[in-house]
């Protein structure tokens, strides 16, 4: 059955605004692929750039030889890769993203996938607008314009595109959550189809890599799914279905990302980051920086910043007594985002951190303002559908005489401010663009507040027909001007080309001197390097830029000796900011030079990967393992510092190592021993659970040597030892995520052929 002409009609009009929203956005970012070179720039020089580009690149090139990422040697020394969730390597759209481009991944694609998310929160805020709240076009326009373009989506999620990826996919959640909701005369087959489409969504957020935004998602639609209940007209029997109903979008949700999840868990466990103390995860806003409702990047950047015609819509939607419990409703999750974002500025957030499980794991509480930014947009909407029913005129007359209440106080600081630009420039110099900052700022936010309220004034006491669609309209294009004004410069950097360190001489000598399996290049002082560097030319390093990281690799490295660390490790290369052949040149050879703070030094002699010790030594305190490091006598090629006693080794001798095969997460050596007794071979890769040993084809346990090294035994003769990492929770999580999924798609469904004969019958 095709729809009728007015139903067309209306998806016609839909679509056109989608279409809108789509053009909006790539005039917000025009300048990324300006035609003109001269106009076109990348996002500036961050997290964007330094942090996630390197580590996608990587996963894409992993790709694109046929292997999934779940070893990264490039970082620390190597550490877990797929298990890293800001590497999104099971999430689709970054997946699709990596699988397209390959190894070439360019810093534009990773940039083009962070503007289609800023799409994606667009178009599902406006979806959420008409079909969740039933707003018309215009006010669902502008509710999406508000979030979507308000201060934090645009702001530090942009460079840090994990956090924008999962914020993305809230107003799709929530609008699948409110389609499963027991609304009166939903059917039963589009309930279903609902929670099968949250729990999808969930999924992908938890996927997108950052789950302190996934956590604010799941309180936030759990508020909601309560919220939906218990304004249901029902009895107490069908409000527990209801309930349960509700239930299951957020365990699908959980079950189809525990392919991600349980890799994550288990590496949060070895990190740096396996418990967190409340001194560390109370950070949040100062009070002060509460000054950026009205005035963004006078105190601290935009998260709070929504835009001034958002705040004077806002309080407008209240007025209308329609959708009065829904409307408290998101005006309460705004008041409680922007007091728990201050952190432990305020008691409130030591109740929700001991009330909360989750919260206690999670840092920079200003995130929550994800929360914030949605409310208002939402409210914003209510307030111009208010503007364009041209009801409450007496009460929006009331509204208008409380604003300009405020106007000879504002017109009175905008004087004294143009007065004491005139002193700064005579006398202050120092301040002075500070103060201009400031002075900049404040008259942006008066000329805009005069606007609005002059847009109101006029709807409260002009004429009445004319102008009900012109007032809306312009409070959109005021809401365009402003947040296109304050938001696209965190996005605006310098030219590509420098976006991303150039090739240099450093690189050049690395490429010439390396074979197909590199050798480890350690850091050295503060040269010309950007820490996940390695990442993008192929390199491992010491060093790396990574918030987890392995807790006993950050030991090592921190405590080890440096040449302790180059053996353990066979470091075939140092970075360093001066040249240390002037001092050594029996340990190095000075390769290359890129400037003056940034050489490059071979290390004499090579280091092996693989070795046979003689002898064993028991050392169970780490601080007796450092000090042992640290003696002048100790020879980490003929002794092993190990945990407990190695069985089955009665008389240890050295044998013979040749490194046959070599790749991320992946090696082969050939080991022959004296025919009169075994040894420990140990090998220059991280001991973590997760690697797997093989001698001839037979799996055989390994342990911990000198704090870094894998050991493994072998027996007199000749021997293939072969060792692969594979993250612990991988395959669990892929089995769990492959039936959450299969159920996903049954309730899909069986709900939309529940439905359509419904609506049939």
């Amino acid at each position: 059955m095709l729809p009728d002409r007015p139903t067309l009609r209306k998806l016609g009009a839909d679509g056109g605004v989608v279409l809108l929203l789509l053009l909006l956005t790539v005039l917000f970012f025009w300048r990324l692929w300006s035609p003109n070179p001269a106009e076109r720039v990348a996002f500036p020089v961050g997290d964007f750039t330094e942090q996630y580009y390197p580590l996608r690149r990587f996963v894409a090139g992993t790709l694109s030889e046929g292997r999934l990422p779940f070893w990264n040697p490039y970082i620390f020394g190597g550490q877990p890769g797929l298990a890293d969730p800001q590497a999104a390597a099971l999430y689709p759209p970054a997946l699709l993203n990596a699988l397209l481009w390959g190894a070439s991944f360019p810093l534009a694609a990773l940039q083009a996938e962070a503007v289609a998310h800023i799409a994606l929160a667009l178009v599902g805020t406006y979806l959420f607008a008409r079909l969740a709240l039933s707003l018309e076009r215009l006010p669902a326009l502008v509710a999406a314009v508000a979030f979507g373009f308000g201060g934090y989506m645009t702001g530090f999620p942009l460079e840090q595109i994990t956090i924008l990826e999962s914020a993305a996919w809230l107003p799709c959640f929530l609008l699948a959550l409110h389609g499963a909701s027991p609304r009166l005369g939903a059917p039963l087959g589009q309930r279903v189809c609902g929670a099968a489409l949250a729990a999808l969504f969930l999924g992908l957020a938890l996927l997108a890599g950052h789950p302190q935004t996934a956590l604010y998602l799941c309180y936030l639609a759990a508020a909601y799914a309560l919220f939906q209940i218990t304004q249901a007209p029902l009895a107490r029997s069908q409000r527990l279905l209801a309930g349960g109903l509700l239930v299951v979008p957020f365990v699908l949700g959980v079950g189809l990302a525990l392919m991600q999840l349980l890799p994550t868990t288990h590496f949060i466990s070895l990190s740096t980051r396996q418990s967190l103390d409340y001194e560390f995860v109370q950070s949040g806003l100062n009070w002060e920086e509460m000054l950026g409702l009205f005035l963004p990047k006078v105190v601290g950047s935009t998260p709070l910043y929504v835009g001034i015609a958002t705040l004077l819509l806002a309080p407008l939607g209240l007025l209308d007594k329609k959708q009065q419990p829904e409307k408290r409703f998101w005006l309460g999750v705004a008041l409680l985002s922007i007091l728990l974002s201050v952190g432990g500025n305020s008691a409130l957030f030591d109740l929700f951190y001991l009330g909360l499980p989750g919260l206690g794991q999670v840092r920079s509480q200003e995130r929550v303002l994800l929360l914030w930014s949605w409310s208002l947009a939402l409210l914003a909407g209510w307030g111009v559908a208010l503007l364009a029913s041209g009801d409450y005129r007496v009460w929006v007359r009331r509204y208008v005489r409380w604003l300009a209440t405020f106007a000879p106080g504002f017109l009175f600081i905008w004087v004294v401010l143009w007065w004491m630009r005139g002193l700064a420039f005579a006398r202050f110099e120092i301040v002075l663009e500070v103060f201009l900052a400031f002075f900049e700022r404040y008259s942006f936010f008066f000329v805009l507040w005069l606007l609005g309220s002059g847009l109101l004034a006029w709807h409260a006491y002009g004429s009445e027909e004319p102008r009900r669609p012109l007032q809306p309209l312009l409070f959109l294009m005021l809401l365009l001007l402003d947040l296109f004004t304050i938001n696209r410069a965190p996005h605006i950097g310098g030219p590509a080309e420098q976006a991303l360190a150039p090739r240099d001489a450093v690189v050049d000598a690395l490429y010439a001197w390396q074979g197909t399996a590199p050798a480890r290049v350690s850091v050295v002082g503060e040269p010309s390097v950007r820490g996940n560097d390695g990442m993008r030319w192929g390199f491992p390093l010491l060093s790396g830029n990574e918030p987890l990281r392995l807790a006993d690799s950050e030991a090592f490295l921190q405590q080890a000796p440096p040449w302790r660390q180059i053996q353990s490790l066979a470091v075939g290369y140092v970075l360093a900011d001066r040249n240390l052949a002037e001092s050594d040149t029996a340990a190095f050879e000075h390769l290359a030079t890129a400037s003056p703070t940034s050489h490059l030094l071979r290390v004499r002699p090579l280091m092996p990967y693989g070795w046979v010790v003689a002898q064993t030594e028991v050392v169970l305190d780490k601080a007796d393992l450092y000090a042992r490091l640290q003696a002048n006598e100790f020879d980490p090629y003929t002794t092993a510092l190990v945990e407990k006693d190695v069985p089955g080794l009665a008389a240890l001798s050295q044998g013979q190592v040749t490194i046959e095969k070599r790749a991320p997460g992946w090696l082969e050596a050939r080991v022959v021993m004296p025919e009169a007794g075994s040894g420990l071979l140990l090998v220059a890769e991280t001991a973590i659970e997760g690697w797997h040993a093989d001698v001839d084809g037979s799996p055989t346990p390994w342990l911990r040597a000198n704090g870094w090294n894998l050991a493994i035994p072998v027996e007199a003769g000749e021997h293939t030892v072969m060792l692969r990492y594979e993250q612990p929770g991988w395959r669990l999580g892929l089995l769990l995520s492959s039936i959450s999924l299969m159920i996903v798609l049954a309730m899909a469904v069986w709900g939309g052929w529940t439905w359509r004969n419904s609506s049939y019958g």
